[in-house]
């Protein structure tokens, strides 16, 4: 779920940037084994026009050194590389793992490339935009997304967590109260079910940029 969470998030990011997103690409590997990594990325997802193929992973930064956060990251990076990157290259596009760690923290190859891809939409979008203006624009992009995609973790995690309390919860309740009473685990249900249609409702998902930059119109164009 965390996965999938982080994962939507860029997809939206990258068609803000310009880009086409196509889920679950297929490669094979030099003894043909089929790999599958998150996205193909296609359009203005480098400056060559060379799609990119991306995989995502959130970890803990805590495992390796709780002082040095890129330590355990650079560790998933290189892991995602040795896996994904020969035929990713065989196959005629550029391989970039994202790697996100329990805080949101991402490594700066990720925030350089997202960077890119706005500044080149901005450019390409706004003629005789300066090139300070291009640069803060998409200075602003990058950091919204990655934001974004932090909030999106975090969240996804506070509700697994409070689902799998208020299962346990119910079941308690249930061998207290009996099956069919208002603390029975049918009732809980019944408020999760709510809770998840308000969540619905609120679309955190799909909510307007523009509301984040309500400060500058120019950036929502």
């Amino acid at each position: 779920m965390i996965h999938d969470a982080v994962q939507n998030v860029f997809a939206q990011a990258f068609k803000n940037a310009g880009c086409h997103v196509v889920n679950k690409p297929s490669v094979e590997d030099a003894d043909g084994k089929l790999l599958v990594p998150d996205h193909l990325v296609l359009g203005n997802g480098t400056e060559s026009g060379q799609s990119l193929m991306v995989d995502y992973r959130h970890t803990d930064s805590g495992q390796t050194n709780p002082l040095d956060f890129f330590e355990h990251m650079l560790k998933s990076d290189t892991e995602k590389i040795g896996k994904y990157n020969a035929a990713v290259s065989r196959s005629g596009h550029r391989f970039m793992p994202i790697i996100l760690d329990k805080f949101g923290n991402v490594l700066q190859k990720t925030r350089d490339m997202l960077f890119q891809m706005f500044l080149r939409k901005v450019s390409n979008d706004r003629y005789g935009i300066t090139e300070t203006e291009a640069d803060f624009i998409a200075t602003k992009k990058t950091n919204f997304w990655l934001k974004r995609a932090s909030a999106a973790m975090a969240k996804t995690k506070a509700m697994c967590i409070i689902n799998r309390s208020t299962k346990l919860i119910a079941i308690q309740h249930e061998k207290k109260h009996g099956k069919g009473s208002k603390n029975s685990s049918t009732y809980f249900d019944n408020r999760i079910d709510i809770e998840q249609e308000t969540d619905n409702l609120i679309a955190d998902y799909s909510f307007d940029e523009c509301n984040y930059f309500k400060e500058d119109d120019d950036i929502c164009a």
